[in-house]
């Protein structure tokens, strides 16, 4: 019975601690702003090479008072912005966090960011773990198009 027991609980532990882990986060990057400005965007590809579906609930960032999931998507011919409760990642899928997409606001800097500087951003999971990434500050006018504005 005891047997069972401990077998059960690893079981129920190992299945919680792959959870978070199942998720990777490549090519992250946040958005370079003005000296001036108080709010940018963070950008990844979220993969999740695991069985299950994950869902994203939010996101942290230390050097912004507060962070968002956000959507864009066009409405009366101009493009707007709004919050995600959540964003799902499909077991063995991808969700893109990208100019003029999904993305994550970081708001209220709390001081002014510099090309090559590392931000830690950390990715919430609705199970309560979390996903630490490392994302340096880049100029995204560096070899690529303008985005008109768009987050």
């Amino acid at each position: 019975m005891i047997k069972k027991l401990v077998l059960v609980m690893l079981m129920v532990f190992s299945a919680q601690a792959a959870y978070a882990t199942d998720l990777v986060a490549k090519n992250a990057w946040v958005r370079l702003v003005p000296s001036v400005a108080q709010n940018t965007a963070a950008y990844m590809l979220v993969r999740n090479v695991g069985a299950d579906d994950v869902k994203l609930i939010g996101v942290t960032c230390d050097v912004a008072a507060s962070a968002d999931l956000h959507g864009m998507r066009m409405d009366d011919n101009r493009m707007v912005m709004f919050p995600l409760q959540e964003v799902n990642v499909p077991a063995g899928g991808e969700v893109a966090f990208a100019p003029g997409g999904m993305h994550m606001m970081l708001m209220g800097l709390k001081h002014s960011l510099k090309e090559g500087d590392v931000i830690e951003i950390v990715l919430h999971v609705s199970n309560g773990e979390s996903l630490a990434v490392s994302a340096p500050v880049r100029d995204m006018r560096m070899g690529q198009h303008r985005q008109g504005g768009m987050h």
